[in-house]
């Protein structure tokens, strides 16, 4: 039989992951990270004994500890969610050091910490690579920006999606990694306003968020070591901007020296005629949230 060509992936993820930079010691545990996998779901670690045993462990600790107190639930209040988070960890060197499982409520999502003695970086790197692959976007091309310029997104264009449970995954998945990529955080912002009738058109524009991901799965937030107290604010407005409402949205970003504390956006529950009127509206919040 003839030979078959080689396989061509165009968009190789190996061409935006660089490790290059990384100290020997951080690069090691990153390699090692990303070279096993977490499990997601309770049922996938059932009947595995390294997961059974950090299960039983997590329990044991738990009573032990007295964490909880078993009642009933009151009428007038609603129980919390809850679920499994298993992590595996590593020494220094990259080994593995043993699995471990948590029984958390909410946040359960853990971030990459990178320390020396300029500072701290946070990331979510594993994260958005595991939800690249989950996604089957590990493909797909990258691109410099999370979204269009200029581009509109309404409730205007009449291809519905016939399935709106991916576009919904999606926008969940994103939503966690906003806590270390403020950069998108106004492009998650706008998506997620359509999860009740999503169309065509959103979809596209969430893919385009997954393609930016893939441009720079590992970008985060730094905390220098050093820096001068200064209490800084920045706002910005996008003046009735939503085709379907007219409604405005506002951001702010607050740095504390030079890291990034605090950041948001959101659209306004009236509609301004005047944009040097939402403006002030925007100064004003923001001056709220630092005092």
């Amino acid at each position: 039989m003839p030979a078959q060509p080689p396989l061509v992936i165009p968009y190789s993820i190996s061409q935006v992951l660089n490790y290059s930079k990384l100290a020997p010691h951080f690069r090691a545990t990153v390699l090692a990270i990303s070279s096993h996998v977490e499990l997601e779901f309770y049922h996938q670690a059932r009947g595995i004994k390294l997961w059974d045993d950090a299960m039983n462990n997590e329990i044991d600790a738990l009573e032990r500890n007295h964490t909880w107190i078993v009642v009933s639930l009151p009428a007038e209040h609603h129980a919390i969610g809850c679920r499994w988070v298993y992590k595996i960890k590593y020494n220094a060197d990259g080994s593995v050091e043993r699995c471990k499982a948590r029984l958390v409520a909410k946040g359960y999502n853990q971030q990459e910490v990178a320390r020396s003695p300029k500072g701290i970086f946070v990331s979510r790197r594993p994260y958005a690579l595991q939800l690249l692959e989950d996604l089957g976007h590990l493909g797909c091309k990258p691109v410099s920006t999370p979204m269009e310029g200029n581009l509109q997104l309404s409730q205007a264009e009449k291809d519905k999606l016939v399935d709106p449970k991916l576009y919904r995954r999606i926008i969940g998945k994103l939503q966690y990694l906003t806590i270390t990529r403020p950069n998108i955080f106004f492009t998650v912002n706008k998506l997620i306003q359509y999860l009740a009738v999503p169309k065509n058109f959103h979809m596209n524009a969430a893919q385009r968020a997954l393609q930016y991901i893939k441009h720079c799965p590992g970008q985060g937030i730094f905390f220098p070591a050093n820096f001068v107290i200064h209490l800084r604010a920045y706002t910005d407005v996008d003046w009735a901007a939503c085709p379907d409402t007219r409604r405005s949205t506002i951001g702010f970003c607050i740095f504390l020296g030079d890291s990034l504390i605090s950041w948001k956006s959101k659209k306004q529950q009236t509609v301004s005629r005047s944009s040097a009127k939402v403006g002030y509206q925007a100064m004003a919040n923001t001056t709220c949230e630092l005092v």
